[in-house]
């Protein structure tokens, strides 16, 4: 076969090339520490490569939304930490407030504390986060939640929506509770169910003094404590259970109305529970509650009075009994006047209160003077005070419970943060298998190369020279 010089250029030229190009390439390789450097290396590898490295980065923003789902979390938990605190000392001022020896002063100088502490209370459930937004306003993150004071009142002007913060494919983490919940919508634990005249009844009768007989049977899951007690006539009537449906035992009672006969042939109507002292005018006299001593359990003694503050004869320490009404499962209501033919009164489980007003009605009552009052006055204290207590109680427990739904979030927005970091470094062993050079391999290679581009330009230098001339 005939070879011209040109071949051999040719040839030679092209094979060291190659090498050239063998070598440079490796040598990126090694530089980037990346086996595929384009995806004509390795195709299908590339395309893998390349979804696992998106999964990555939507990882990566995930995990950066779990750290402020957790900063924001930790903010609101560290807000009703401090609430739960503050309120936990109010409380125990307010027991203070008890003290039947405290003078009016003493009082007073409590009631400013209390004052103060209602400011701050209502500076934590205003604060924010450390983006700016209010953290206990819902929805409305840039309004201030709460206004007012508390000879005012305090209203909430937010909204009782929640923010939330995808923080993984499948999980939208709520960041926070909403003002609302946590301190407007304190359970009302001063009375153990509702008692309210239906709209739209014609008569004059009136509820009062919900209790509880047996608290065992009352609180038992299957009592709804949802009951309608309708009238078929002026003195008899029916209770229906909360799907209107006749309770046993339970219909065609008979109501006698407990009013009180005075000697001028009129009546007078009582819509409470009296109280020792308490006194109720009526045109001609005055009805005092004057001796409980004397009275039967369940009922009050009291005398009457003209307008002269003169007794009246045969009126003086007489006894009243309260109409009670009897409920199923151990319920039972005081009622007065007299209702009409159609008309219903209506049973319901405790509604709520706020921490607000709790809080603003024993302030006011402990500003009042108590050390000089009469024994009415201070028997009516004592109430709101146990009242407020027990309201007070159920506030701080509202609170604990929403600190528990931090609490909870928290943990797991670290879990999520924990599966997250896990679930990188499994993508950056799959794209280090994928993509990264072996490099014990490429430097053999490399060496490999460079020999045969040594041995190559060696023997085209050899080759190069060979001519007839030579010979000649």
């Amino acid at each position: 076969m005939r070879v011209s010089t040109s071949q051999i250029f040719d040839s030679g030229t092209a094979s060291m090339q190659k090498r050239i190009a063998d070598a440079l390439k490796l040598q990126q390789q090694l530089a980037s520490q990346r086996r595929i450097l384009v995806p004509s290396d390795d195709p299908v590898a590339a395309a893998q490569a390349l979804e696992v490295t998106q999964a990555k980065s939507i990882n990566a923003l995930y995990m950066k939304n779990q750290d402020v789902a957790t900063d924001s979390l930790a903010a609101g938990e560290s807000n009703l930490t401090s609430a739960h605190t503050l309120l936990q000392s109010m409380y125990e001022r307010v027991v203070q407030l008890g003290d039947g020896a405290m003078s009016d002063i003493d009082r007073k100088t409590i009631a400013t504390e209390l004052r103060e502490n209602f400011k701050q209370l209502v500076g934590i459930a205003n604060e924010t986060d450390g983006f700016g937004n209010y953290l206990f306003a819902g929805y409305s993150g840039n309004t201030k939640p709460f206004t007012g004071d508390i000879d005012s009142g305090v209203s909430f002007v937010g909204d009782g929506g929640y923010r939330a913060l995808q923080v993984s494919p499948s999980r939208s983490l709520q960041l926070g509770e909403s003002g609302l919940d946590i301190f407007m919508r304190v359970p009302d634990t001063s009375v153990p169910f509702q008692a309210s005249a239906a709209t739209g009844n014609g008569g004059t009768g009136v509820t009062y003094g919900a209790t509880v007989t047996d608290p065992t049977q009352w609180k038992v899951a299957s009592n709804t404590q949802i009951y309608d007690i309708t009238f078929t006539s002026a003195t008899t009537y029916n209770i229906t259970d909360y799907q209107g449906n006749p309770v046993a035992g339970f219909t065609g009672l008979t109501y006698t109305p407990s009013d009180i006969a005075l000697p001028d042939a009129t009546t007078l109507t009582l819509d409470n529970l009296p109280v020792l002292g308490g006194s109720y005018s009526t045109p001609n006299y005055n009805v005092v509650f004057d001796d409980p001593s004397i009275a039967a359990a369940g009922s009050f003694s009291y005398s009457i009075y003209d307008k002269q503050g003169e007794p009246v004869a045969g009126f003086q320490r007489l006894s009243y009994t309260p109409s009670t009404i009897a409920l199923p499962n151990g319920g039972k209501i005081s009622m007065a006047g007299a209702p009409a033919t159609g008309d219903s009164f209506n049973i319901r489980p405790p509604g709520n209160t706020d921490v607000f007003s709790i809080l603003s009605t024993i302030v006011t009552e402990a500003e009042k003077g108590y050390q000089f009052a009469d024994a009415g006055t201070r028997k009516g204290f004592d109430e709101q005070l146990g009242f407020s207590l027990s309201n007070l109680q159920s506030a701080m427990d509202n609170i604990l419970k929403y600190q528990a739904n931090y609490g909870s979030r928290m943990k797991e927005a670290a879990d999520l943060q924990s599966a997250g970091s896990d679930r990188g470094l499994q993508y950056d062993e799959t794209l280090s298998r994928l993509q990264d050079i072996d490099l014990a391999q490429a430097i053999s290679d490399l060496t490999r190369t460079e020999t045969a581009l040594q041995a190559a330009q060696m023997s085209f230098s050899k080759v190069s020279q060979l001519s007839l001339f030579n010979y000649i």
